[in-house]
């Protein structure tokens, strides 16, 4: 959604965006104001402050246990994991200090370890401490492909780093998670640049290479949907004749912003992973999981609403997902173990729109985390969309 930073969104590592990196910011964030709650009108001011805190104001977090894995041996094709991570269900990148791979779902174990598929991406793998990463891509776009280039989307505060894979009159157009990198969306885009369709995955107002918002801070979409407006003149610019956005996180929500207020001219469907519909009970679900009582709660997040749009013009109440903006086919994945952004909120969008929504509900999996625990069937969807709106 989005590595959540502290206390919301927890900033990605450059290979990674694992959820406990983004519930252990959120928590952290949510644990420091609630041991100062007696502080009243002052804690509500500074967590205001931190929900729209730019990414390079996140401190990054160090991987959690089940991320990491020892690699002692790379063969062909294949490599021998130990360690907490190595028998994780899934499909994973790996990063090591000098490059970087991804292994398959397959496991089998041995006595020295757990044997898996594995395919170098980047660099050089050797045996060595590692990290899974659910990106499963780095950071470029000849990860996504190799004619992938990067590319500049003029926007109405400065120039948007964006990464590009040229194809037919179909562009399919990524937006990552707060606090995320453009590569978050690579794993929705791959089946489209498998179908010959132009990618745009697209940075947008404060992350790490993109022109900061003229106040510096985020406005959790609010003001982040006036770059993907920008991104969709460029493509009807250079001849889309169809669009589909795809959203992962805080990247649906603005993509519902844009829906809602921008000129959505030739968008025919809709990719929706993890996506934030509501930000009260993503913020409300940071303080429970922690252990704050409920009406301590609804005390903290009370004038924390009023401070955010008094002081920072983030108005959480106009935030909201509205179902009626979606008009076209939509995609809905969500992972039923999502720790940061509530499940719920894509079961009430799909049970509203079921007209236009298929609803891909995935148990075992965590916050943008349903491509990794099942790729096959989040892949096949996002396929069965495409053909559906830009047939051949």
């Amino acid at each position: 959604m989005v590595d959540e930073p502290a206390p919301l969104f927890a900033r990605h590592r450059p290979g990674d965006g694992g959820p406990g990196n983004r519930r252990r910011a959120t928590l952290a964030g949510v644990s420091a104001l609630a041991s100062a709650a007696a502080a009243g009108v002052g804690v509500a001011s500074h967590y205001a402050r931190r929900l729209t805190d730019p990414p390079t104001a996140i401190p990054e977090d160090p991987p959690r246990d089940d991320e990491r894995v020892t690699i002692h041996a790379v063969g062909d094709g294949d490599v021998l994991l130990a360690g907490p991570g190595a028998d994780r269900p899934g499909v994973w990148g790996v990063v090591t200090a000098t490059g970087y791979g991804r292994i398959g779902a397959t496991r089998r174990h041995t006595p020295a370890g757990v044997r898996r598929p594995f395919e170098l991406v980047d660099g050089e793998v050797t045996p060595s401490h590692a990290v899974l990463d659910a990106h499963a891509h780095v950071n470029l776009p000849t990860s996504l492909h190799p004619d992938g280039t990067e590319l500049q989307v003029p926007g109405p505060i400065g120039a948007m780093p964006a990464h590009f894979v040229p194809g037919d009159d179909t562009w399919v157009v990524g937006v990552h998670g707060r606090a995320a990198w453009r590569h978050e969306t690579f794993r929705a885009l791959g089946p489209a640049v498998a179908a010959g369709h132009t990618a745009l995955a697209i940075s947008y107002r404060n992350d790490h290479d993109a022109p900061p918002s003229p106040d510096g801070r985020s406005h959790l979409g609010d003001t982040e949907w006036e770059d993907l407006a920008a991104a969709l003149d460029l493509a009807r610019d250079r001849g889309a004749r169809r669009i589909v956005l795809v959203g992962c996180s805080m990247g649906g929500a603005i993509v519902g912003q844009a829906l809602a207020r921008a000129d959505a001219t030739g968008v025919v469907g809709v990719v929706l992973d993890a996506p934030v519909v509501d930000w009260h009970p993503v913020v409300a679900r940071a303080a429970r999981d922690l252990g704050v009582p409920g009406p301590a709660v609804g005390l903290l997040m009370a004038p924390t609403r009023l401070m955010a749009r008094a002081r920072h013009r983030v108005d959480l109440s106009t935030l909201g997902f509205d179902p009626h903006v979606l008009t076209v086919p939509t995609l809905v994945v969500h992972g039923v173990d999502d720790e940061v952004v509530p499940v719920a909120g894509s079961d009430d969008l799909a049970s509203r729109r079921p007209d236009v929504v298929t609803y891909l509900r995935v148990p075992g999996a965590g916050h943008v985390r349903s491509w990794n625990v099942d790729p096959a069937t989040h892949e096949a969807a996002v396929r069965a969309l495409l053909r559906r709106v830009a047939p051949d």
